[in-house]
């Protein structure tokens, strides 16, 4: 590999690919003669992303102008333009109602009513990293809010 395609050592230093700097997860749930109701709270704040800049050697966006998870800025040369790439913070919240019949006849069958992304927020999951014209669109969202019904036999 010629020195153009393999980043400099200094551009490997920076964010790692995981590194979310805030998780806080919530869940309650309440059980009462068969009915359970519960609740999922999730909020994370953004993941680390890298600028990435088109490579002649290896035909791709390979090369880096900063460190990982930093955007170079307008002027890469200028090393205070380097800034902190990431995707925006995001909230779910779940919630689940269910019912077990085994109070009323003895037998362990269970209806399940799962929601999710209750309210159908749709924060960026991930943006265009490529030094193209669309670099910073948004290329993913959230899921919408669902729902899903289950029954569940227990003997």
């Amino acid at each position: 590999a010629t020195r153009e395609s393999v980043p400099l050592p200094e551009f490997f230093n920076g964010f790692l690919p995981e590194d979310i700097r805030h998780s806080l997860k919530i869940r309650i749930t309440y059980t009462w003669k068969g009915l359970n109701l519960g609740g999922f709270m999730n909020w994370t704040t953004g993941i680390p992303r890298t600028k990435r800049f088109f490579s002649d050697t290896d035909a791709g966006y390979s090369t880096l102008r900063s460190p990982i998870g930093t955007d170079p800025g307008a002027d890469g040369n200028d090393p205070t333009k380097v800034a902190e790439f990431r995707t925006p913070s995001a909230l779910v919240l779940n919630a689940r109602v269910s019912y077990d019949f085994h109070h009323l006849i003895k037998q362990h069958i269970i209806v399940i009513f799962d929601m999710f992304n209750l309210l159908g927020l749709n924060a960026p999951t991930s943006v265009e990293q490529t030094d193209i014209a669309n670099f910073g669109k948004v290329t993913s969202r959230q899921p919408p809010f669902r729902f899903q019904l289950g029954l569940r036999y227990i003997y």
